[in-house]
C-alpha cells in the first residue's frame, strides 16, 4: 500500500532556503580553524561556522564540517541591532566586544583581544543540553585584502582593507534588515509585471486561437502622470463604476492560465 502524508493545522506549508555567497573562511587561524556562513531559512537569517576537517594539509583546498556546524537564527531587528553594536564596537576603544541574545545562541563580535589577536573575531556561544557552554570562533583575515595604485610597468603600491570581512558581515545585518520592508522586492516584482504581461499576451492569442475567452480583471488604482485633484477638477464627481473619478476602468492582470485554456479544449 502507498504511503501517504496527513495534513493538519500543524502544517506549515514549504519553507524556503537561500544560501548566500558571502562565505568567509580562515584555515590559518590560531583560535578556530573554521568557515563562517550565511542563509536563509523560512524568513529568518542563519549564521553558521563549521570547523575545518582534520583530513588534508594544503589549506589551499581546506574543507569544512559543514554537518557539524554550529548555527544560530536571527530575526530582522536583531540583526539591525546587531548592525549597530558593531559600529560601536569599531569606534569605541573601551568596549572590547558586542553581541546580541538569541533564542539559541550568543553571537558575539570580539576586537580579538580575548583570544589574544589583533585580528576580529565573530563567535557563537551556544550550550548543550544540561547546561554546559560552548564556544566556536571565526577569526577574520586582517592582512589578505588588498587593492593596488600607481600601476607602472610592474611597480605598484598596495592598500589593504583590514576591516573588510567585517564590514561585509556588518553589511550584510543591515541589508537583511532593510530587506524584510520588501521595499525593493516591490519594485522588482512590478518591472516583472510587465515581462509577465508579454508572455500573457502570448497566452491570449494562444486561447484565440483554440475559441477560450480570455477574461481580464483588476485595475492598478494609480497613474504616475496625475493626481487625485487633478483628475477630479474638471469633472462631475466620483464614481467607483468605472464612469468617473479616480475608478476609472484600467487594464490589469490578465486572469487567464494555461490550466484554464487546457480545461477548455
Amino acid at each position: 500500500m502507498a504511503s501517504t502524508k496527513t495534513y493538519n493545522n500543524n502544517d506549515r506549508g514549504p519553507v524556503n532556503t537561500t544560501y548566500s555567497n558571502i562565505t568567509f573562511s580562515n584555515p590559518e587561524s590560531s583560535i578556530n580553524q573554521s568557515r563562517l556562513s550565511i542563509s536563509y531559512f523560512n524568513k529568518v537569517m542563519k549564521v553558521s561556522i563549521a570547523l575545518r576537517n582534520n583530513a588534508g594539509s594544503n589549506d589551499g583546498f581546506a574543507t569544512y564540517d559543514t554537518e557539524n556546524a554550529i548555527s544560530v537564527y536571527v530575526s530582522n531587528t536583531k540583526a539591525y541591532i546587531l548592525y549597530k553594536m558593531i559600529e560601536t564596537l569599531k569606534n569605541d576603544p573601551d568596549v572590547h566586544n558586542v553581541g546580541i541574545d538569541l533564542k539559541n545562541g550568543l553571537l558575539k563580535i570580539s576586537d580579538g583581544s580575548e583570544y589574544g589577536t589583533k585580528n576580529y573575531c565573530i563567535a557563537i556561544m551556544y550550550s548543550d543540553d544540561v547546561g554546559n557552554v560552548s564556544e566556536i570562533v571565526y577569526e577574520t583575515k586582517m592582512d589578505v585584502h588588498k587593492g593596488i595604485y600607481n600601476y607602472d610597468q610592474g611597480q605598484f603600491s598596495s592598500q589593504t582593507f583590514p576591516e573588510l570581512e567585517l564590514e561585509t558581515f556588518g553589511m550584510v545585518m543591515y541589508e537583511y534588515y532593510k530587506a524584510s520592508s520588501y521595499a525593493i522586492a516591490a519594485t522588482v516584482m512590478e518591472a516583472n509585471m510587465y515581462k509577465r504581461e508579454y508572455h500573457m499576451d502570448l497566452v491570449k492569442q494562444i486561447a484565440e486561437k483554440v475559441g477560450v475567452t480570455v477574461r481580464k480583471g483588476g485595475n492598478n488604482g494609480y497613474s504616475n502622470n496625475s493626481s487625485f485633484l487633478d483628475r477630479n477638477a474638471n469633472k462631475g464627481g466620483y464614481s467607483n463604476n468605472g464612469s468617473k473619478g479616480v475608478m476609472s476602468d484600467n487594464a490589469g492582470y490578465e486572469m487567464t492560465t494555461f490550466d484554464s485554456i487546457a480545461d477548455a479544449m
